[in-house]
């Protein structure tokens, strides 16, 4: 492949991201530089009620970059009655240049309840450098709780099966917090 064919691709949980976070001009543009160096970065952890600080560190991304960026935002995840004390949200900040984005949602998690955070599943198209479409993707993201990171990492292939049963043909990328290190995993 051309070296424009290639996307920069990052996973990047920001530990409860709300507004005290948010409100930290240093700690805000160190997370814009490295926003910045990538094509599109997936974030876990946003933990904000109003739900601003997803929009917020969007137009600080914008006010920085020579290029325009656009978000995919997942409702608040952790749906069902028991997981509600887990609840955050993911978003998929992406240069338009490079991304074109078809679809986003929080993956059906009430028949199993296999996860407190559902998985964010979201379509993108690949462009090159004159927009035409290179590859379709599909991302799915998921930040696994510690104490289940095992069981919700092997939950994970039942949400690929899934989605290849309802969709066309995507190569899938599967990203996020898997918390599989230490003594979770």
């Amino acid at each position: 492949r051309s070296r424009e064919d290639v996307a920069r691709i990052a996973t990047f949980n920001i530990k409860i991201f709300g507004e005290t976070k948010m409100g930290k001009s240093d700690v805000v543009s160190e997370l814009v530089n490295i926003t910045l160096r990538y094509d599109m970065v997936v974030v876990q952890e946003i933990k904000d009620l109003d739900q601003t600080v997803p929009y917020d560190f969007l137009d600080a991304i914008n006010n920085e970059s020579n290029e325009s960026y656009a978000m995919a935002l997942s409702e608040r995840s952790g749906q069902q009655e028991d997981d509600q004390g887990g609840q955050e949200q993911y978003a998929i900040y992406y240069r338009t240049s490079r991304f074109e984005l078809d679809s986003a949602w929080l993956h059906n998690d009430s028949e199993l309840d296999e996860f407190q955070r559902e998985p964010f599943i979201s379509n993108f198209k690949l462009l090159s450098k004159n927009g035409t479409v290179i590859e379709d993707l599909t991302f799915i993201t998921v930040h696994t709780k510690p104490a289940y990171a095992v069981n919700e990492t092997a939950s994970l292939h039942n949400v690929v099966e899934t989605f290849k049963e309802n969709s066309t043909e995507s190569d899938i990328i599967l990203l996020g917090d898997f918390n599989a290190d230490c003594s979770y995993a």
